[in-house]
């Protein structure tokens, strides 16, 4: 099952807690009609139900099909590079300092064994927020990093 990049967000969301159409249109900053045609798709596949007060929730009990269609490597990849894509090019074109950055450098050991230190500080603090399920927050970001070496990344450009 090819799903949007949208589609998964809404998905996730669902996933940490119930939301009705109007929380789930603000938190996502969909517009209601777009939601409500999402909503409806999920509804008639069996993957979300709505209770009788109009709360959306995930259905736990979906065949293994559906499930592990919503797994799908090439979706998941697919949702990747049009996320990214969308942040480089606000970067690019509209100047968004914070959409995406990307910088090549050389570092010492000792520099290097930092940059590992401040990763998983970042990562423990991530993981942090993801198991606090405050309702009252009001920033809803999207974050991620990586790294890649000269090397793997030559390599892959010459398709070595």
């Amino acid at each position: 099952m090819l799903m949007t990049f949208t589609q998964r967000l809404v998905l996730e969301t669902l996933q940490k807690d119930h939301m009705d159409h109007r929380e789930l249109s603000t938190l996502l900053g969909i517009d209601l009609l777009t939601l409500r045609v999402l909503m409806e798709d999920f509804i008639v596949k069996g993957i979300v139900l709505q209770n009788e007060d109009g709360v959306y929730r995930l259905n736990k009990k979906i065949n293994d099909e559906t499930k592990k269609g919503l797994v799908d490597q090439k979706s998941l990849h697919l949702e990747t590079i049009d996320f990214l894509s969308d942040c480089i090019e606000d970067r690019l074109l509209n100047s968004v300092q914070n959409s995406f950055n990307c910088k090549k450098i050389s570092m010492s050991e000792s520099e290097y064994k930092m940059y590992q230190a401040l990763i998983i500080n970042l990562k423990s603090f991530i993981e942090g927020l993801e198991k606090n399920s405050a309702k009252d927050r009001k920033h809803h970001q999207i974050i991620y990093w990586g790294e890649r070496s000269y090397e793997n990344a030559t390599r892959h450009a010459l398709n070595y």
